[in-house]
């Protein structure tokens, strides 16, 4: 076997660093045990976003309730309610709080519309002497029926001849 003309030299396995605070044995995995159910879902994490979320939003409504009471005048009209909660609430997500806005948005709607979104501002839709016309239920054929008691039990009939020309008259 021929000897090399060079020298080789020899090149030496990287050590592990020891670290100040290692015993020194063997390293070991640790395995972590997943906690379940009500820890993954609740942490101080979540609960901190929660109770931010939960308090923008209930500023928010406490903003419009300000705002309707004090700034806008009473006979300030639904759209111009409306339009004034679809602002505020677009104004305060342009300013990174959404939650905000959507509290004021939401308040301010429940606000405007607390009698029903689709109820009218005029509460007069008809006349009161046209619902006293009509008896409170008719049978089948349109006949006015009244409410008696007999034996304990309620129950309709008919209204007789007189009993209708004193109903007609008003008596």
């Amino acid at each position: 076997m021929a000897t090399p003309t060079k020298k080789q030299h020899h090149t030496p396995r990287k050590r592990r660093k020891k670290h100040a605070l290692s015993s020194g044995g063997k390293r070991r995995r640790r395995t972590t045990h997943r906690k379940g159910g009500l820890a993954d879902m609740f942490n101080p994490t979540i609960a901190m976003h929660s109770a931010k979320s939960t308090l923008l939003a209930a500023g928010g409504g406490l903003g419009a309730m300000i705002v309707n009471k004090s700034i806008l005048p009473p006979t300030a009209s639904k759209a111009t309610k409306t339009i004034t909660a679809l602002v505020a609430g677009f104004v305060a997500s342009a300013f990174n709080m959404p939650t905000l806005g959507a509290g004021f948005t939401g308040g301010m709607m429940a606000l405007t519309y607390q009698n029903g979104l689709l109820a009218d501002d005029n509460t007069d839709f008809a006349d009161e002497d046209v619902l006293s016309d009509s008896p409170m239920a008719l049978d089948e054929d349109g006949n006015p029926l009244i409410l008696e008691e007999g034996d304990g039990e309620p129950y309709w009939r008919s209204l007789t001849e007189s009993e209708m020309i004193a109903y007609e008259r008003g008596q």
